[in-house]
């Protein structure tokens, strides 16, 4: 991860501020917000949801690992220049997603998408989600809360 993404770290619980490292812990017993794991592409392998940390300054980029054979094989979802402490990542059910906006949307963003395993969602606490799925080797998103 650090060879492909050097001006990153992996997350670590105190990445995000206290009061909402012990509410997700509450909530889903999961302290780090910077990860998640499930099958994000249907194939059975547990894959990785992750919020990297910038070594300077307060950005973040978001990663999918997705399990391969041999090696993982990378998904660059986002890249925010700032507000790190706020960020987690979620991995929610599989279901219909629809977008709260009606566009124009960008690259990749649909109004609507019926996601047949594990959804990688992100965004800021208490704030924003994004929800994306990885169907016939490409990720569709939709906004899900703002």
């Amino acid at each position: 991860m650090t060879e492909r993404f050097p001006l990153f770290r992996l997350p670590a619980v105190t990445d995000n501020p206290a009061d909402e490292v012990a509410w997700s812990k509450e909530q889903s017993g999961n302290e780090c917000l910077g990860t998640a794991t499930a099958d994000f592409d249907g194939d059975g392998a547990n894959d990785w949801l992750l919020g990297l940390t910038a070594k300077e300054g307060t950005g973040a980029l978001v990663v999918v690992a997705l399990a391969r054979a041999e090696k993982w094989e990378l998904h660059k979802l986002s890249a925010r220049p700032e507000g790190r402490s706020r960020l987690y990542v979620s991995a929610e059910d599989p279901g219909t997603y629809d977008n709260l906006f009606d566009g124009p949307y960008e690259p990749g963003e649909v109004s609507s998408f019926v996601c047949p395993h594990s959804v990688a969602v992100f965004g800021a606490t208490q704030s924003s989600g994004v929800a994306y799925c990885f169907k016939a080797g490409e990720w569709q998103h939709a906004w899900i809360s703002d």
